[in-house]
Parts: structure tokens; sequence; C-alpha cells
């Protein structure tokens, strides 16, 4: 025996609801993680010829801080995502002013706001068919 339209309802607007918080909670953590660095641009400098263990090839990105002093971190370069990263390259560079060697990464908007973002549209899905089951 299938459940009552009324328990379907109640389950998937409960299901919409922790998706959303659980978006609002990332959304929120990513905000709070980004909104100290600093944004600058950095040059590729090099990429290894040894993979790390299945993370792809090391690539050597430089970039200077606010007060004009050169840092050096390293990133895993996966083919699939950076198959056309190449030596002398620029890229988008994030960093803590305070602590820029410990804290640079690559600024990736995708990656960043790509987890809050899913967590919205699934949620307002799953309202939109919510609503089309009250009908």
């Amino acid at each position: 025996m299938s459940p009552q339209p009324k328990n379907i309802r109640l389950r998937i607007t409960t299901l919409a609801m922790i998706v959303l918080c659980v978006g609002a909670i990332l959304l929120v953590k990513t905000i709070i993680t980004i909104s100290p660095l600093a944004s600058t641009e950095g040059t590729v400098e090099s990429i290894g010829k040894i993979a790390y263990g299945g993370e792809g090839f090391p690539a050597t990105i430089s970039f200077r801080d606010q007060r004009g002093d050169i840092y050096h971190f390293q990133v895993p370069t996966r083919p699939r995502l950076f198959g056309s990263l190449g030596v002398g390259d620029h890229v988008g560079v994030l960093y803590d002013p305070q602590e820029p060697m410990r804290s640079a990464r690559l600024n990736q908007p995708l990656r960043i706001w790509l987890w809050p973002g899913i967590c919205a549209l699934v949620g307002i899905a799953l309202l939109a068919v919510r609503g089309k089951l009250d009908r």
C-alpha cells in the first residue's frame, strides 16, 4: 500500500528544508572562510613531472601579497580540470594577508560555491515538486 499524498508532501517538505538548511550552513561557512581572504593574480612557475598519489601533477604558483612580498605554493593539477594550465599562465589566488604562505589557494569560484549552490537548487526543486503535489 502506498503512503497517503499528505504523508508524501510532508516527507518532501522535510527533506527540502533539511537540504536548504545544509545549503545555508555551507553558504555561511563559505562566506566566513573567504571573506578575510585577499585576492590577487599568480603565475604558474612550473608543473612537476611526478604525480601526487592520484591527485595529479604539482603546479608551483607564485604570487605577490599586498606588501609586494613574493610567495610560492603548490597545488595538484588534474588534467580534466586544468588541461590547459601551463607554465607562465596567470591564475587567481586567494590568501590570508596574515598568513599568505599557509593559506594560499587557487581562486576557483566553481569549487568554492558548488555545494551551497547544489543544495539550494535541490531544495528549491523539492519544494517545486511538493507544490505540484498540492494541485
